[in-house]
């Protein structure tokens, strides 16, 4: 299925079922992919995530962009990386392509 080298992340069950039936374009770079996630797809319980969807290296440049923000806010909150939209990314998302963002979380805690 194209999945990335073991130790970058880890997709979820959802991607591999929309893998199978034909590629997604990124919302970010516009590539058609087998690895595209929707924000909404890790998004918990108590989370209302947006239904944007991005490819993991677009996914990881974005998280990656926000972290100095996140650092001088206190706070590793990611916001969606369409224009406009007012949504942030869920934590699980953020956490899973983006080891740095954990790092932080755990510094600023």
């Amino acid at each position: 299925l194209g999945l990335r080298s073991a130790g970058q992340h880890r997709p979820c069950a959802r991607t591999l079922v929309m893998a199978k039936f034909a590629p997604v374009a990124c919302d970010v770079c516009g590539a058609d992919t087998l690895e595209v996630y929707t924000n909404e797809m890790l998004a918990g319980k108590w989370h209302s995530a947006c239904f944007h969807a991005a490819c993991g290296s677009c996914l990881r440049k974005h998280i990656e962009g926000s972290l100095p923000r996140c650092k001088r806010h206190g706070q590793v909150r990611v916001q969606c990386y369409t224009p406009g939209c007012r949504k942030h990314l869920p934590q699980k998302l953020v956490f899973r392509f983006c080891r740095q963002a954990e790092d932080l979380a755990a510094a600023i805690d």
